[in-house]
C-alpha cells in the first residue's frame, strides 16, 4: 500500500505559490520532510496554513487506506486471502483478515471490532443463533458472494457413477467395504484424503456437507499431502475414492460421481443444485463504509475471474453492494 504522502503528492513534489517555494519529502516509513523558502514578504502564519492543509489531506488519504479488517468462517478465510492480493493490485485497498469461525466473527462486527464478517450462513441465522441483540444487527446486510464445491472421484475401473449423499457417508465412515455393495466392480473400497497437517479447507467443507459438523471420517485411510499426490493414488489404484476442491480436478484422476443424480457443473452448483457445496457470505454494514470498495471490487469482471480461481462465483447481478 502507498504511504499517504506518496498518495497525495509523489515521492517528491514542488510548488511555487506566491513566491513560496515548498518541497515535500516522504520516505518509506511514511515520514514527512517540508522544506520552505519564500518572500520574507509572506508571513509564518500564511506557511503554518499551508502546512497544516497538507497535513490534514495527507491524514485523510491516509485513514482512507487503513486496512479494511475483517474475520470469519475458517474455511472462507482461504478464498478472502486468494483474493486480498488482486484487490490491493486493482485498488490500493487491503484486507487484514482473521480466521476465527462465524461466531467469532459475529461478536467481533457486533462491537465494532471489524468493518465486515466473511460467513457461511446469513446474518440472520447467525444473530439468532448466537443470541446477538437486534439493536446491534439493524443496518446488516448479507450479500452472497461464491460457492465452493468438493468432488468426488473414484477409479474408472470401479465403474461407479453416483452416490447419494447417505451412500457418500456410509462408505467414508467405514460401513460399506465393497464396491459391489453399491452396484460398482468387486473392488475393496479404499479411502483417500487430505492428511489432517494440510492448511485446507476442503476436509472441512466434505465432513459438514456429508458427515455433519460433529461427523468423523474412517480413519483407515491414505492420508496425502496435496490432490496431486490424491489424484495419482486414486488413478493408479482401482477401488479407490476420495474428494478434493473443484478447481484441483484433473481429468486424468478418475471419474466424477454424480451425487444424488448432480454432477458438480458450474451451472447446477450456481443453482444451489449439487449438495456438496458450501455458500459463502460477506456480512457488512448498508450504507457507505469501508466494505463497499471489496464488494465493487467482487463485482467487477477480474472479481469474478479470481473467485473463480478456486471457487465458484455467482453471477454478477448476484453480488450487489448493500
Amino acid at each position: 500500500m502507498e504511504s499517504a504522502v506518496s498518495y497525495f503528492l509523489n515521492v517528491k513534489d514542488r510548488l511555487n505559490f506566491l513566491d513560496l517555494e515548498l518541497k515535500v519529502y516522504s520516505s518509506a516509513r511514511g515520514l514527512i520532510c517540508l522544506t520552505i523558502k519564500g518572500n520574507a514578504m509572506v508571513g509564518s502564519i500564511f506557511k503554518t496554513l499551508v502546512i497544516l492543509f497538507l497535513l490534514t489531506a495527507c491524514t485523510t488519504f491516509a485513514l482512507a487506506n487503513d486496512p479494511i479488517k475483517c474475520a470469519g468462517c475458517k474455511t472462507e478465510h482461504f478464498l478472502m486471502n486468494h483474493l486480498n492480493g488482486p484487490f490491493t493490485e486493482a485498488t490500493g485497498g487491503e484486507l487484514l483478515t482473521g480466521k476465527c469461525g462465524n461466531k467469532s466473527a459475529i461478536q467481533l462486527m457486533a462491537t465494532g471490532k471489524i468493518d465486515f464478517a466473511y460467513t457461511c450462513k446469513p446474518h440472520h441465522k447467525l444473530v439468532k443463533k448466537f443470541k446477538i441483540s437486534p439493536e446491534l444487527t439493524a443496518d446488516w446486510v448479507t450479500t452472497t458472494i461464491a460457492r465452493d464445491p468438493i468432488i468426488i472421484i473414484v477409479n474408472q475401473r470401479t465403474e461407479i457413477e453416483n452416490l447419494t449423499v447417505e451412500e457418500l457417508k456410509s462408505v467414508f465412515s467405514g460401513k460399506i467395504k465393497n464396491w459391489s455393495e453399491l452396484g460398482g466392480k468387486n473392488y475393496p473400497v479404499q479411502l483417500a484424503y487430505l492428511d489432517d497437517t494440510v492448511e485446507s479447507g476442503v476436509v472441512t467443507v466434505f465432513k459438514e456437507t456429508t458427515m455433519g459438523k460433529d461427523g468423523t471420517l474412517y480413519s483407515d485411510a491414505k492420508k496425502l499431502g496435496s490432490p496431486d499426490q490424491l489424484g495419482a493414488f486414486t488413478k493408479s489404484r482401482p477401488g479407490t475414492v476420495t474428494f478434493m476442491s473443484m478447481n484441483s480436478y484433473k481429468k486424468e484422476y478418475g471419474t466424477i460421481v454424480a451425487i444424488d443424480g448432480v454432477l458438480p457443473e458450474n451451472e447446477k452448483i450456481v443453482q444451489g443444485l449439487y449438495p456438496l457445496a458450501v455458500t459463502y457470505h460477506l456480512v457488512t454494514h448498508k450504507g457507505d463504509n469501508p466494505s463497499n470498495d471489496f464488494l465493487k471490487y467482487l463485482g467487477t469482471p477480474a472479481g469474478v475471474e479470481h473467485i473463480n480461481e478456486v471457487m465458484v462465483a455467482l453471477p454478477q447481478k448476484e453480488i450487489m453492494v448493500p
